[in-house]
C-alpha cells in the first residue's frame, strides 16, 4: 500500500491553477503559493478525522490505521477527539 496526498485548492483561483501544467510538481513539492495547500501526506491505510477551515486550515482531530473506515473506527476517532477537547461522546438512547 502506498501513500496519499491531500490538497486543498482555492476554487476562486481555479481558472489559474486548472491551466497550470506544473501543478502536479507543485503539489509534490508542497509549494502551491496562493493556489492552496498540501495539507497531508500519509500512508494509504491512515484514517483521519479532520476539521477543514477557510482555504488552508486543516486540523487533524484524531488518526488511526486500519483496513477500512468502519463505523466503529469513525466512532472511536470521534470519541478520542472529543476526549482531547474535554468532552465525552455518548450515544443517544433509543426511543421506543
Amino acid at each position: 500500500m502506498g501513500c496519499r496526498t491531500v490538497v486543498m485548492l482555492n476554487n476562486d483561483l481555479a481558472t489559474t491553477w486548472s491551466q497550470d501544467p506544473s501543478l502536479g510538481k507543485k503539489i509534490m513539492h508542497g509549494d502551491l503559493s496562493n493556489y492552496g495547500k498540501r495539507v497531508q501526506v500519509a500512508h494509504a491505510d491512515v484514517q483521519s478525522l479532520v476539521c477543514l477551515d477557510t482555504y488552508y486550515g486543516f486540523r487533524v482531530l484524531d488518526q488511526t490505521t486500519g483496513p477500512t473506515a468502519s463505523d466503529e473506527a469513525i466512532i472511536a476517532m470521534m470519541r478520542d477527539a472529543a476526549d482531547k477537547l474535554g468532552y465525552k461522546l455518548i450515544k443517544k438512547s433509543k426511543k421506543d
